[in-house]
């Protein structure tokens, strides 16, 4: 058994690239309005491994550039919006796993 584990972690800390962090998939989809001021139904980001939505929100702003700066509450310092993982509610402290959908959904108001 000790053997297996040494050979085990020999070939984990040589695969290439190793010293990167290793990325995930996640499917992030827009609604409501956010939909049209981006301009898309949905992306796909390759994110660090178990990295929290606010990494993933980062990364998303970055690649969207000026289209992103209505998703920003430059009053608050918070978001536009608000997000749910996988259907369920989630925070910016929310870890993500490989295969997650994220939802952005714009704020409801009415009556």
């Amino acid at each position: 058994m000790v053997s297996f584990g040494i050979i085990a972690f020999f070939q984990l800390t040589f695969i290439p690239g190793y010293g990167k962090r290793l990325k995930m998939k996640v499917n992030v989809k827009v609604f409501g309005y956010l939909r049209l001021d981006l301009g898309m139904k949905s992306i796909v980001l390759n994110i660090p491994e178990n990295a929290t939505a606010a990494v993933m929100l980062q990364q998303f702003t970055q690649l969207l550039g000026s289209k992103a700066n209505n998703l920003i509450n430059r009053n608050h310092g918070g978001y536009n919006f608000i997000f749910s993982v996988n259907a369920k509610p989630a925070t910016i402290e929310t870890i993500l796993q490989q295969g997650d959908e994220i939802a952005l959904l714009p704020p409801i108001s009415g009556g």
